[in-house]
């Protein structure tokens, strides 16, 4: 606590050892949200002696009338979101770097396809094998195991995602395209691409668990890779 025997225009300072981090960071948002001006060195908060009182409420704020936090207690980032569960939902960037691998990895398996003479629905067809396997068995495809995310059920995030919906959720992604192909290289194949692509994968930027439209369709949810049993 602050010292009452400091001397006038000494700052008011107090230790927060006691505190567990997840205590201090409340500590940190009540007093911005006061507008008190505070400086932290070490275990140690100042702020103005004209605060001292602020700093002392907002002190027992924290210390007894929020509910008891243990000292492990390791809250998410900043932005990022949790769901009922406490996992915490893939960030969008995540996404898009594990979609930006994928998509080379993809890109490559057409390119040797095409250097092996290779049928090109036989090559989307191995493409979907790799989506629908990987998801199931993993998790997730190559792109998502490396940047730490994964599909999971989004009513029960401890269980694999089935056969079923391992297939419907890649086949959401891939149908319009397909249609997209049959139609050729003109103008409106090219729109409808566009067009089903946006609205696919839109909803991942508002959606409170950043789940794209084939992510609904297949009832699964992106969230942060971690290390728990899964279910069968």
């Amino acid at each position: 606590m602050s010292d009452p025997d400091r001397e006038p225009g000494v700052p008011a300072s107090i230790t927060v050892t006691h505190l567990s981090h997840a205590q201090r960071d409340m500590l940190w948002m009540r007093l911005r949200g006061d507008d008190v001006p505070f400086d932290v060195t070490g275990e140690t908060v100042s702020v103005p002696e004209r605060c001292a009182d602020r700093l002392n409420d907002a002190l027992r704020w924290v210390a007894e009338d929020l509910a008891p936090m243990p000292i492990t207690y390791d809250p998410p980032r900043p932005f990022q979101r949790e769901d009922s569960e406490g996992n915490v939902v893939a960030s969008r960037w995540m996404r898009l770097f594990g979609w930006w691998l994928d998509s080379l990895i993809v890109s490559v398996s057409y390119a040797a396809a095409s250097g092996l003479d290779v049928s090109a629905w036989i090559a989307f067809a191995a493409v979907g094998v790799y989506f629908v396997c990987t998801t199931h068995w993993f998790g997730g495809t190559l792109g998502k195991l490396v940047v730490g995310i994964e599909v999971v059920d989004a009513e029960h995030p401890g269980a694999r995602v089935g056969w079923g919906r391992s297939a419907i959720r890649w086949g959401a992604t891939v149908l319009v395209a397909a249609l997209a192909a049959l139609l050729g290289s003109g103008r409106g194949a090219e729109i409808l691409l566009a067009v089903s692509t946006l609205a696919i994968y839109s909803p991942i930027l508002w959606d409170q668990r950043s789940q794209g439209l084939h992510d609904r369709l297949a009832r699964t949810v992106v969230l942060r890779r971690q290390q728990r049993p899964r279910g069968h």
